[in-house]
């Protein structure tokens, strides 16, 4: 994923186990995925339902925001373009917003069954990641 942050911070939101729960707020003015797969896991009366949404083609974005409880990444990089990149993200998004998305060649999966793959982070694990990223940031700034 690459994109052009325009803030970065902690803030709070519901999930659908708890209220005013922290989160890492990141918006971009603008941001593309290669790769991209959107997981859902409903449970139902019947059971749990995962649903996956993936794109075979680079997925874009305009003003996208999401709300995290856990951001896992294997590394952080400036790209060619001058945008941040992060290798391999996994989010635990709870929002996700966007004035604009294209999805092109996209393909949308129900499975029955699955489990969560990542945790909430606490506030403190969370401010962690924040930190590092606006260091990132700096950083990448000065060069």
């Amino acid at each position: 994923m690459e994109g052009t942050i325009q803030s970065l911070g902690l803030s709070t939101g519901d999930t659908v186990l708890a209220q005013n729960v922290p989160m890492l707020d990141m918006k971009f003015t603008e941001a593309s995925a290669e790769g991209l797969v959107i997981k859902k896991i409903v449970q139902t009366p019947n059971g749990t339902v995962t649903t996956d949404i993936s794109s075979q083609d680079t997925a874009h974005f305009k003003n996208l925001g999401v709300k995290v409880t856990n951001a896992e990444f294997e590394g952080v990089y400036v790209s060619d373009k001058g945008k941040i990149g992060f290798k391999h993200i996994k989010l635990l998004a709870h929002y996700v917003t966007s004035t604009s998305a294209d999805l092109s060649k996209f393909a949308l999966h129900f499975t029955n069954g699955g489990q969560l793959e990542m945790q909430s982070k606490n506030e403190e694990e969370l401010l962690q990641i924040e930190t590092k990223l606006k260091q990132f940031l700096n950083i990448s700034k000065e060069k």
